[in-house]
């Protein structure tokens, strides 16, 4: 670069630096964060131990043993060894630095690899300007980390392989570093190994068809070979040195994590164009939609051009590096689709393909701009790139803290995507939602009781009542006992936020972005639902009935006094009733398991066992967890006389969840009724040992 590129480019990426930390001071923490720093305590207490500790390796729903999560140890280490109280500003503000290493990575190895200096700061522009990585910046102590150290990564790769005869000590402690700091994140970084070797090969090749070794082939190849082993070998325990459970076994621990890790156990369940979905069923497209639709505009408009310009840059002195680059962008999208891995949160799991991403963009760009001739020309060019540009940058200076949240117009923006995508699938809405709480209800006489359905403890530890909230399921909510309620849209069904029957009418706060809500402060207005629900449990039919009925006097779209006032009616072999209550529920909110569940209920209580089976299998075909089902369905096929099915049934319940209490005691009277005692005891005994 010259003086000036140099003085623009540092100007620049110190303005940038200010404004993640700006951005990153107050932000909500996101939904993964506390657990993560919880088992960056107990890495910690590993070390500090000298391994004696191994409260790390036990994660059984977390499984974050099978994270290296080294960005989180480290926060954490520095926060217990300074004593810093803000622990929440404390890591945001590093997660900030992180993003903004990331980002002057990015401009660096665009403007390397394009040969201008420019095109380097239009990359760090671009990614700088782009609100989901922007939104992720703030508080994803995870992915853009993992993103630095693989571009990071990739700068160094590239640098070191330009001149492979001759590499300066700085690059190659860079590469080691940037490698090593990707594997200790997540196993996952090994590809910037498995890059490593690839592109050397590809690329010593290249110099012996060129002629450029000479007769030094041989001699070459094994000292390249051994340099690369060299490198492997230091990278590899480097990068697991601060990975707790991977120093437990150096060799097994990584690979068991790399085979869990991309079919990770834990699913949950989204909206995807407006249907829900567990996340490892989602459609094969799902991730490069997700990318269409959620980033720029102006990104788009350059990759497009990049691949118009394909035969230019495969011409380009720099070919081979453009090549690369579109491998780094390409073949972790391309494999998470082909292997059908567990994806889920839009794509934030592959944030670390943007970058490079962004760097074709801005090749492509640049090229355009280069081959317009005329002043007239390049303006125009330029208007088209900047005015679907404003969009992103509007959002970013209205849209504060909600940034991750951003859909392009193909999505039609947030409002179009609202029921049809995932919003605040990182429940950034509870900051203000908990804010409001301490404003206006904790200051009253009596400690208010709370209630929601996703629990981050960080919100209510350092609350000034400290209370512990209530967890429940929001369709079950009138069966939990509390005052006030912090719901957020994520889980709730695509029709009802379409159709705006959520956030319900005793919603008292809203937490909107650009008009939508995504999260709710919900006030009780009464208790005859909850004291319905006592009722009915006590079978005291009557009274529960009474009280469902006054419940729905005063909140008529009232799910759970719905679906219990149907349950009323059904115990009391009132099937007509219960019928009618069910449909009003259904049109509410359609395909609700437990409403379709007892549709099939009644079905077989009537005698119509064909009908009673299609309703249960049609509700499996929605949700195929939603257990209780199969033990009906089950039930079913042993009254029409199908024994072999109806086990077969529970067994399929079984393998999605071994602990159901319900499957193992239904299993174990299957095996006791067909004289089967000893098998039966197994499972009867396992389920005799649980708790529901």
């Amino acid at each position: 670069m010259n003086p000036a590129g140099k003085y623009t480019f540092g100007l620049l990426s110190f303005l940038m630096l200010l404004f993640f930390v700006v951005i990153s001071w107050d932000a909500p923490v996101s939904g993964d964060e506390y657990v993560h720093y919880v088992q960056a305590k107990k890495n910690i207490l590993f070390y500090k131990t000298l391994g004696k500790d191994q409260s790390a390796f036990e994660t059984p729903v977390s499984h974050l043993k099978l994270y290296g999560q080294s960005f989180d140890n480290l926060t954490t280490l520095l926060e217990e060894t300074f004593d810093i109280h803000n622990i929440i500003r404390f890591r945001h503000v590093s997660n900030a630095v992180a993003a903004w290493l990331l980002v002057l990575f990015t401009g660096l190895l665009a403007a390397w690899i394009i040969g201008d200096k420019r095109a380097g700061i239009l990359a760090m522009i671009l990614l700088a300007a782009s609100p989901r990585f922007t939104g992720h910046a703030m508080n994803n102590l995870k992915d853009i980390p993992f993103a630095l150290g693989y571009t990071a990564s990739l700068y160094f790769i590239f640098r070191i392989l330009d001149n492979i005869k001759k590499n300066r000590i700085l690059l190659v402690t860079g590469l080691l570093l940037s490698m090593a700091f990707t594997i200790s994140i997540r196993i996952g970084g090994v590809l910037v190994l498995c890059y490593l070797w690839l592109f050397a090969a590809l690329r010593i090749y290249q110099k012996i068809l060129q002629g450029e070794l000479k007769g030094h082939t041989k001699n070459f190849l094994i000292s390249s070979v051994a340099g690369l082993l060299a490198v492997t070998l230091f990278t590899w325990f480097l990068g697991i040195a601060f990975w707790p459970w991977a120093l437990a076994n150096p060799f097994n621990h990584p690979l068991e994590a790399l085979i869990k890790i991309h079919h990770y156990p834990t699913t949950l369940r989204q909206v995807f164009e407006g249907k829900l979905y567990w996340s490892e069923m989602f459609p094969w497209y799902y991730l490069p939609k997700y990318i269409l639709i959620t980033i720029p505009l102006t990104v788009l408009a350059g990759l497009m051009a990049y691949i118009a310009g394909a035969a230019y840059f495969l011409k380009n002195e720099r070919f081979v590096y453009h090549i690369f680059l579109i491998v780094a962008a390409g073949f972790p999208v391309v494999y998470t689709i082909m292997t059908g891995a567990n994806v889920y949160g839009g794509w934030r799991q592959l944030l670390f393909v943007y970058p490079p991403l962004v760097i074709l963009s801005a090749a492509g760009m640049f090229e355009v701009m280069r081959k317009l001739k005329s002043a007239w020309m390049r303006g125009i060019f330029t208007i088209i790139l900047v005015l679907p540009g404003l969009l992103p940058l509007g959002y970013l200076a209205t849209g504060y803290p909600y940034y991750y949240m951003y859909f392009n117009p193909l999505a039609g923006g947030i409002r179009g995507a609202y029921g049809n995508y995932e919003l605040d699938y990182y429940f950034t809405g509870f900051k203000a939602a908990y804010e409001w709480i301490d404003r206006h209800v904790q200051n009253e006489r009596s400690p208010a009781r709370v209630a929601t359905n996703f629990l981050i403890p960080w919100y209510y530890e350092f609350s000034p009542a400290a209370i512990k909230p209530v967890y429940f399921d929001y369709y079950m909510r009138g069966n939990f006992d509390w005052d006030y309620a912090v719901v957020p849209s994520t889980f709730l069904s695509p029709f009802q936020l379409k159709e705006h029957f959520w956030p319900p009418e005793n919603t008292v706060y809203r937490v909107e972005v650009r008009g939508v809500p995504v999260c709710a402060v919900i006030q009780r207005r009464q208790r005859e639902d909850l004291e319905g629900y006592k009722a009915l449990r006590r079978g005291q039919y009557d009274r529960a009935r009474d009280h469902f009925l006054k419940a729905l006097a005063v909140e008529p779209h009232n799910e759970t006094a719905l679906l219990n006032l149907a349950r009323v009616y059904f115990y009391e072999r009132a099937y007509a009733e219960s019928k009618e209550v069910l449909n009003r529920l259904l049109d509410i909110y359609p395909r609700y398991e437990w409403a379709l569940d007892l549709f099939g209920e009644i079905h077989f209580a009537e005698g119509d066992l064909k009908g009673a089976v299609k309703l249960w299998e049609d509700n499996l075909s929605y949700n195929f967890k939603f257990l209780h089902s199969y033990i009906n369905l089950s039930k079913a096929f042993m009254a029409m006389g199908r024994d072999d099915r109806a086990l077969s049934v529970l067994f399929d319940c079984l393998r999605i969840n071994p602990f159901y209490k319900p499957v193992l005691t239904a299993i174990g009277n299957w095996y006791k009724t067909h004289g089967k005692e000893h098998v039966a005891r197994k499972y009867l005994d396992r389920a005799s040992n649980m708790t529901e």
